[in-house]
């Protein structure tokens, strides 16, 4: 029976892997023949060649038996053979005929010539050195290109078999390739596995990366939260991540990681607790600087907090965090009260309020120095934007027939917010999708409906006074994330939170101040303590749960699958913890389109990347504010000996796009005006302040719009 057919008996998985493993043999031996008729020819030719040689230095006459003896014996090989004008040349001058003959004692082109070097063990010329230089640089980028488009081991050692035969050099396993982790101890956790990854080692490489030699101290931010792996099954990670925070120079990295079929137990957190402990009292040894360890605090969503704080859940009656109101029943919990008295540390530590805590036990956290009440903030992601955006919009589409749309209104609405598509920033990778779609929005699609897109949509389609209570939670929500007004005008954002929380029982119903809407009246105080909201939320620790279920190949034995992609990894995740790239200004997408000013001659570009900003030539990606308060839109971006320089329109005129709850204008928000016909300014990409977005505030009068600030980069 042929190799690559089913015996008996025998199932798919065992034929696939016999034709693999014969496939793999076989492409073994063909190296291996390769590898010896080329060394064995290499060898016949450096013979002949030789002998050809010392015979034609004993009589110059017979210079051309070299140039027939390569035609005659290796016509397809890439030989190098001397022109009747060279053979010519050699018979008049004997010197030079002995210099060109010294040329044959490498008697291939480059291309093959350097293959064969490869294949002795004794030449010591310059060409090997730059050869293995060469296969080195070959095994980096094979590492790097398996590990960023996650090519599985199989595939890999298929390519090294194939790879081999011009580069001898590089590993026969895709183990040895990408330096997999091939031992590890994994402790029994409940009815899973835990590993522990740690926390200083990482930390370390971050901090002797960025030459923070002179770092006293390093503010550590972490999140604990669940993963689901499979649709089919319970199968489950648990990560524990951590982000240093201050100074903000890496990304997420693990220090932690459950599996199992169920939610692991509390205690599942005791070797990050111990960990932690000791690096809070005696810190981090840097290049003979100690660093000290502070934790600024742990960002996670509802469910998470509750879990690892080990209180009641956000369905509880006493469940709310930061302050001691106790629910009523209205069909399901709600919190009515605005002005409760707060939740101090002290009283969590004393337990004072036992309906808050489950009873008979205890958070591994509260053994380490942290507040468990004011280092816990609320998560906006999940409150704000999964919590409180969407259950209006959902009030909007279902709820009560005195705010529900109707259905022409609901798809006039859908069609707005894709018209609306084409003028969204780079910036956002998500652009606005229909209502009907509401199900499968992400929280980056809510949030660009609360922050920008939602007071341009709500005032054509709702009632007014649906409107205004809207605006409220909008105008509150950008003051919070700016980390310009954040401080100076947090009790007025507060005020406005209140406002909006009290509004929903009148507007709405009782029914809806549930634990995501009552949040809203501590989520200034957590901006108090901590800056924006951006700087406390889990997107980017969604980002890198993301990307560790990614990791997962198939169903069995997830936890090892993780530590060993990680392993290889692990070069490439210490790259991405690098501090960010902040040169002052890169041009990119070259033209010579203009426009342009006599006084203002160069290289034409179309973009640059100014810090974290990208910055395009038109309205979509051109609209900034200068430091001088004007609105541009970028026409052209000039690089002259001078230095660089953005050509730019001002918009005719601007005015407050909104009055309520307070005139836009205060936030740097305008309706503006504009047209093609207009001068041209000069500026330096150093004078841009923010970015803006434009949206039109009528799809049939393009040249109006309501210009926003963005607040996410």
């Amino acid at each position: 029976m042929e190799y690559n057919k089913r015996f008996k008996g025998e199932s798919r998985n065992a034929l696939y892997s016999r034709i693999r493993q014969r496939t793999q043999k076989d492409m073994m031996e063909l190296t291996e023949q390769a590898a010896s008729i080329h060394n064995n020819t290499h060898r016949s030719i450096q013979a002949s060649t030789s002998s050809v040689v010392t015979t034609y230095n004993r009589d110059p006459q017979q210079s051309g038996l070299v140039s027939d003896y390569l035609q005659e014996n290796h016509a397809a090989s890439n030989v190098f053979s001397p022109t009747p004008k060279q053979s010519a040349e050699k018979q008049t001058d004997t010197n030079s005929d002995l210099v060109h003959l010294s040329t044959f004692d490498n008697p291939l082109c480059d291309e093959d010539y350097n293959y064969w070097s490869l294949s002795e063990s004794d030449t010591d010329s310059d060409t090997d050195l730059d050869i293995t230089e060469g296969s080195d640089s070959i095994e980096l980028k094979l590492k790097t290109w398996g590990n960023q488009f996650s090519i599985t081991h199989s595939a890999l050692n298929n390519l090294l078999v194939i790879l081999r035969l011009y580069f001898l050099t590089l590993p026969k396993d895709a183990t040895t390739l990408l330096g997999t982790k091939k031992t590890y101890q994994i402790s029994k956790c409940g009815n899973g596995e835990y590993f522990h990854y740690g926390i200083e080692t990482a930390v370390e490489h971050i901090l002797k990366d960025s030459n923070s030699e002179n770092l006293e101290q390093v503010q550590l931010q972490f999140n604990v939260d669940g993963l689901p792996l499979h649709k089919s099954s319970n199968s489950q990670f648990w990560p524990i991540l951590c982000q240093l925070a201050i100074p903000l120079i890496s990304g997420p990295f693990v220090v932690g990681l459950y599996s199992g079929p169920t939610k692991p137990p509390v205690t599942f957190l005791n070797d990050f607790v111990s960990e932690l402990k000791r690096l809070q009292t005696h810190g981090i040894s840097v290049q003979s600087n100690k660093v000290k360890v502070n934790i600024l605090n742990f960002v996670c969503d509802a469910p998470a907090r509750a879990f690892i704080k080990c209180v009641k859940s956000h369905s509880g009656y006493s469940s709310c965090e930061k302050c001691s109101q106790r629910g009523e029943w209205e069909g399901k919990v709600i919190f009515p009260e605005v002005d409760c008295p707060l939740r101090t540390d002290d009283q969590f530590d004393r337990k004072e309020d036992e309906d808050h805590h489950l009873p008979n036990t205890s958070s591994p956290l509260e053994n380490l120095a942290i507040g468990m009440v004011s280092q816990f903030p609320l998560d906006p992601m999940h409150l704000l934007y999964l919590g409180v955006t969407r259950r209006l919009l959902m009030a909007w589409l279902k709820g009560p027939l005195s705010v529900r749309l109707p259905a022409a209104t609901v798809t006039n609405v859908s069609n707005f917010l894709l018209q609306l598509g084409q003028h969204i920033p780079s910036e956002f990778a998500r652009k606005p999708r229909a209502l009907s779609e509401i199900d499968r929005w992400k929280a980056t699609e809510f949030r660009l409906f609360l922050c920008y897109v939602g007071p341009v949509t709500v005032s054509k389609f709702v009632k007014d006074d649906i409107y205004k209570h809207f605006m409220l939670l909008f105008t509150a929500i950008t003051i919070l994330s700016r980390r310009d007004l954040c401080s100076s005008l947090n009790s007025y954002a507060a005020k406005l939170l209140t406002i909006f929380v009290k509004g929903v029982e009148e507007l709405y119903s009782r029914g809806d101040l549930v634990y995501n809407i009552h949040g809203l009246v501590h989520l200034a105080g957590d901006v108090e303590h901590y800056g924006p909201l951006e700087t406390f939320s889990s997107f980017k620790f969604e980002n890198k749960l993301k990307s560790i279920k990614k990791l997962v190949r198939k169903p069995q034995y997830p936890l090892q699958q993780v530590i060993r992609r990680l392993s290889e990894q692990n070069q490439q995740n210490l790259t991405d913890l690098k501090p960010k790239d902040r040169s002052n200004c890169k041009l990119s997408h070259q033209h010579c389109q203009g426009p342009t000013l006599p006084h203002c001659q160069g290289t034409q570009y179309r973009g640059l990347q100014l810090n974290n900003m990208v910055v395009k030539v038109g309205k979509r990606d051109g609209c900034v504010m200068l430091r001088n308060q004007t609105i541009a839109i970028v026409q052209n971006i000039v690089s002259t000996p001078e230095g660089d320089f953005l050509l730019y329109t001002k918009f005719e005129t601007s005015s407050d796009y909104f009055n309520y709850p307070v005139p836009s204008s205060k936030l740097n928000i305008y309706r503006l005006s504009h047209h093609q016909n207009t001068p041209l300014y000069i500026a330096k990409p150093g004078d841009i302040f923010c970015k803006y977005m434009l949206l039109p505030v009528e799809m049939d009068q393009p040249n109006e719009y309501a210009g926003f600030p963005l607040l996410h980069n």
